[in-house]
């Protein structure tokens, strides 16, 4: 079974530009199949086998305003599971 690469990249303005850079620039081989956010603390993100089709989970310590105005930019809906 093959192990899978793990990266982690501080939140930047800088890093998130060039990591959208880098999935715009790839084939489908080079886009992440599972993206986690967190703080020091805790996961605020969790993106599982990531796709267009697929939730994107986060955590409930996120505002619920800023969480609209998130899926608003992204023409996508917040709904509870």
């Amino acid at each position: 079974m093959p192990i899978s690469e793990v990266f982690h990249l501080v939140a930047s303005d800088e890093n998130l530009k060039d990591f959208e850079a880098v999935i715009s620039a790839s084939d489908s081989s080079g886009i992440p199949t599972h993206i986690q956010a967190y703080n020091r603390e805790s996961i605020l993100l969790q993106w599982f086998d990531a796709s267009a089709d697929d939730p994107l989970f986060i955590s409930k310590k996120i505002r619920e305003d800023l969480l609209k105005e998130f899926c608003t930019q992204l023409g996508s809906h917040l709904s509870e599971i």
